[in-house]
């Protein structure tokens, strides 16, 4: 089940109407070439190939849908591992803005409008 969705954020699409939700959808959904060059070049020192960069959330066929939990893992085809998450990371722990699989693993994205969005309150 994805994660819960806010409606005053997004349409009946599942679509949101504005900030980093919204620029990821876009880049994810319409965008997928300029994203996949920026990230195969940001992680260019580990060989990722931008065409090997295959996006399986937020997809508008899915309503725009997000994350969490063991549902991350199954997304990017790493399911084996929900067990050690679940002994890990306690439920309810990070919903990922977009998440894709790679062919040595996934690429997890929590986007950000603004830099001051980055930094936490302690």
């Amino acid at each position: 089940m994805p994660f819960p969705k806010d409606f005053s954020r997004v349409d009946s699409t599942g679509r949101a109407h504005a900030g980093s939700q919204k620029q990821i959808q876009t880049y994810v959904n319409t965008r997928e070439h300029a994203l996949n060059s920026a990230i195969a070049q940001s992680l260019s020192r580990y060989g990722l190939d931008e065409k090997g960069i295959h996006w399986v959330s937020p997809l508008a066929d899915d309503t725009y849908s997000e994350y969490q939990d063991s549902e991350f893992l199954e997304r990017v085809g790493l399911d084996l591992h929900a067990k050690q998450l679940q002994e890990f990371w306690p439920r309810g722990g990070p919903c990922w803005d977009a998440l894709a699989r790679t062919e040595r693993g996934c690429v997890l994205v929590e986007a950000k409008s603004h830099v001051s969005e980055i930094y936490g309150g302690g």
